[in-house]
């Protein structure tokens, strides 16, 4: 599988932080159970949920609350 993470050049740290989290959404067997839509929310909540672990500030919080 391929672990490549395929970010804009200008990606913000939540974007690529984003799309980590969705690679390891595969490598926990989460992409054989879920659809791409609940993927998505499941990886914005959690990144709610943890953002002071993950060190997503304020302003990137918001960001994810409105894509959830």
């Amino acid at each position: 599988m391929n672990k490549d993470l395929l970010l804009r050049p200008d990606a913000r740290k939540i974007e690529a932080l984003e799309e980590y989290l969705h690679n390891v959404q595969q490598d926990i067997g989460l992409l054989n159970k879920m659809t791409p839509a609940q993927m998505e929310i499941h990886v914005k909540e959690f990144m709610l949920r943890h953002k002071k672990m993950l060190g997503i500030s304020d302003a990137d919080g918001s960001v994810a609350q409105e894509l959830a």
